[in-house]
């Protein structure tokens, strides 16, 4: 199994989170995201064009992967 296609952290093995992206700042690395009805910022840079409408999956802040329309992992 490829290391992006697990929902779980491979260091502490904490369950990710499907965030919805509303904003991207490529100049910070940064994307405003909603969890649980509020807005955070979490770290894009480990994932490639991180766009507005994205689902990322997220741990400790940082955007571990994308997940396609069909819920599926994208590397």
């Amino acid at each position: 199994m490829n290391s992006c296609e697990t929902d779980h952290c491979l260091t502490c093995s904490d369950e990710a989170r499907p965030v919805k992206v509303l904003h991207v700042n490529q100049k910070t690395g940064l994307a405003l995201v909603l969890v649980d009805g509020r807005t955070e910022e979490v770290d894009i840079t480990l994932v490639e064009k991180v766009e507005s409408g994205d689902t990322l999956l997220v741990h400790g802040g940082v955007a571990m992967s994308r997940l396609n329309e069909e819920g599926q992992y994208e590397c």
